[in-house]
């Protein structure tokens, strides 16, 4: 009596399906067992670098792509803030953020796409959102460097970091997801696609 045993792993753009198929010929004929583990496509599986990385544009919008994931950190600086004082100037400055006060003008998220989305760019794909998990605490350290390198971008453009510790993302559902460590380093931002 021989047995054989085939192991099958299919990836989707935006769904993880994960399928083991045991087949045991024998001289009988007996049933075909499927066991098929399915994994919403929807919740993040937070693959995302604590050593840098990403990409931005604006005034102050970073992110960092894995895959059809995106961690997008989105500062929209007031003119009150050294922040702001810091990016006018193209000059150095921290500040720290407690997401689970509710910062005004702060937005973390993680967002699902179903295909590769294209952010900072004037060219759009038909990407669509699928999900969106918002940060509902955790620590976020935004700095601005200085100015940016005349040969990666315009003079407007500075460079900006984002740190995001411990942050707890929740989803519409209220199911919620922890990212312990995420960094996106020395990102020319300021400058707008057009």
């Amino acid at each position: 009596m021989a047995s054989r045993y085939i192991g099958i792993k299919c990836f989707g753009a935006a769904t993880l399906i994960l399928a083991a198929i045991a087949i045991r010929f024998t001289s009988s004929p007996a049933p075909i067992p499927v066991i098929v583990a399915h994994y919403p496509p929807d919740i993040p599986p937070m693959n995302f670098s604590d050593h840098g990385g990403g990409a931005g544009c604006g005034d102050i919008f970073l992110y960092q792509q894995s895959g059809d994931e995106v961690l997008a950190v989105n500062v929209e600086l007031s003119a009150s803030t050294s922040l702001y004082r810091a990016s006018q100037a193209r000059a150095f400055a921290e500040a720290e953020f407690d997401l689970a006060h509710g910062t005004e003008g702060v937005r973390v998220e993680i967002q699902i796409w179903d295909g590769y989305p294209r952010f900072c760019d004037c060219l759009r794909g038909n990407e669509q959102q699928v999900a969106t998990w918002r940060a509902k605490s955790g620590q976020l350290k935004i700095t601005i460097h200085g100015p940016a390198d005349s040969d990666s971008c315009h003079a407007e453009c500075y460079l900006a970091s984002a740190e995001l510790d411990q942050v707890i993302f929740e989803d519409d559902r209220g199911r919620q997801v922890t990212l312990k460590k995420a960094k996106i380093s020395k990102i020319p931002v300021g400058w707008y696609a057009g």
